[in-house]
């Protein structure tokens, strides 16, 4: 079978949309299948060439979203004139996604015989262009199944506001796929005007779990160690009510912050907290995914800071899970002290429950998606 993935993230980026492509790409490689990579993400002087011939499959680097291989983890401070107009652009045009569609354009092409065409997102820009693409050539792909992979919709985005007639064009760009593919049901509310439901497939994220081979073993700390590994986000999640809280602990404990970038945000909480808790915070940004994994292996336990409301089941909860740690989710409106302190103490008995792993194994979920091709 044939397959092509688009997506704006691929090796060496650290991200959940980056690790979803790579694992997909990997394990439909493993099953024998023909497949190709356009990769929207550009990293100055990084070579895919072995990569290619470790995986056995093609990678096409298509320059959007272009990152240096120096430093990828970037300092995003502005100023607040700036903030303003990109938040205008980001509002009326989404920021530059009409501008960057174009080039995609010019250089995506997905061959005749593929099966399997498989977008991305976010970006949306993934999705935008791969629709344009079937719209354009849609006389040459009646036999290729199109899915367009997402977590929330583009149009209703938690973290920035869009403007209303997004919601026309999301609607517009989904119809030319076959198969929308969500990664759990609480988010098909949250697409049912966008799609009709026969399109709406529930395929979750896909893991491999062969990384646990690698995995030391476990063992308590003296003094509590528990983190957080992600990033923070001052509208929608918002730690400051965790770090007042942990000021006021007389508890000796260290919590880990492995943040996948620096941002001007976190850059100013940070400086507060890390002198009112007194060496009690380490920060970590932008560690490999199985360096990472490594790491929260070592925690006594770790916690999810989610987004105020949210329809998603975060990637990072499977990976907690997958380094078999105990792990506790909440938000500022569901913080709960009790059960904090309780981990402290190491009485993990009201810690969240472990989702069934399974369901994740990337060989699955590979799958499922193989699946939905028309026989």
């Amino acid at each position: 079978m044939k397959i092509h993935i688009i997506t704006g993230s691929f090796t060496p980026d650290i991200n959940p949309r980056a690790f979803r492509s790579y694992e997909l790409a990997r394990q439909f490689a493993i099953c024998g299948h023909d497949v190709t990579v356009s990769n929207l993400s550009y990293t100055d002087g990084y070579d895919y060439t072995d990569l290619e011939k470790k995986l056995g499959i093609k990678i096409i680097v298509i320059p959007v979203y272009i990152q240096s291989k120096i430093s990828q983890v970037k300092n995003k401070s502005q100023s607040k004139f700036r903030q303003s107009i990109k938040g205008l652009l980001r509002y009326c045009l989404a920021g530059k996604l009409f501008p960057y569609e174009r080039i995609v354009s010019k250089m995506l092409f997905i061959p005749k015989d593929t099966d399997l065409v498989i977008s991305i997102s976010v970006p949306f820009l993934t999705h935008y262009s791969t629709a344009k693409f079937r719209s354009k050539h849609s006389k040459d792909y009646v036999n290729t199944t199109f899915v367009a992979d997402s977590g929330d919709p583009f149009s209703t985005c938690q973290q920035f506001k869009m403007a209303p007639y997004f919601k026309l064009l999301e609607k517009n760009v989904l119809k030319h796929f076959d198969y929308l593919a969500i990664p759990t049901s609480l988010a098909i509310d949250a697409y049912k005007e966008l799609v009709p439901l026969k399109k709406i497939k529930i395929i979750p994220q896909g893991f491999n779990f062969e990384i646990k081979n690698n995995f030391p073993p476990i063992s308590k700390n003296e003094i509590p160690h528990f983190a957080y590994a992600g990033v923070f986000y001052e509208g929608i999640r918002n730690p400051i009510f965790l770090f007042d809280y942990l000021t006021k602990l007389n508890n000796n404990f260290k919590f880990y912050l492995f943040l996948r970038e620096k941002s001007s945000f976190t850059e100013q909480l940070l400086d507060v907290y890390s002198d009112k808790l007194k060496g009690k915070i380490i920060v970590r940004y932008g560690l490999e995914r199985e360096k990472l994994l490594i790491e929260l292996r070592k925690m006594d336990f770790l916690i999810n800071i989610g987004n105020t409301t949210t329809v998603q089941v975060p990637s990072k909860i499977i990976d907690y899970a997958l380094v078999d740690r105990p792990y506790v989710s909440f938000n500022e409106l569901t913080f709960d002290k009790t059960i904090f302190e309780e981990l402290l103490e190491g009485d993990y008995r009201n810690a969240d429950k472990v989702p069934d792993l399974e369901n994740y194994n990337i060989v699955n979920v590979a799958k499922q998606f193989l699946s939905l091709v028309a026989k």
